[in-house]
């Protein structure tokens, strides 16, 4: 994004894009192995941690969280469920070799083992 400074963290980030959405949004940070962000225009952050699976290959797997994350929200999830959903998607992608898909039998199983 243009014009902005150097961050010294990931908050300043989030921060930083905050600043040029408009009223109601929010930013979301996926780091990988270390979970996703979510930051908020009033402050608040909430932290989702990451899934500890046996990984195969990580290819795809950060379009497999952004679309697993698109479609919760269209759906109607709030966006700490729907990227809770996302984290478990991407997790279960990585367990895979190359590009491959991740089935909605195979995500319902993933969260409920979890509970």
């Amino acid at each position: 994004i243009s014009g902005l400074k150097k961050w010294s963290s990931i908050k300043d980030i989030a921060d930083s894009c905050l600043e040029k959405l408009q009223p109601g949004g929010f930013f979301v940070i996926t780091r990988g192995e270390n979970g996703m962000n979510i930051f908020y225009p009033d402050g608040k952050e909430d932290y989702i941690g990451p899934k500890k699976v046996d990984v195969s290959d990580i290819t795809g797997a950060g379009d497999t969280t952004l679309a697993a994350l698109s479609l919760s929200l269209a759906f109607g999830s709030s966006i700490y469920e729907a990227a809770e959903i996302a984290n478990y998607a991407g997790s279960e992608k990585v367990k895979k070799r190359g590009t491959a898909s991740v089935y909605k039998k195979e995500l319902i199983r993933a969260m409920e083992s979890d509970s």
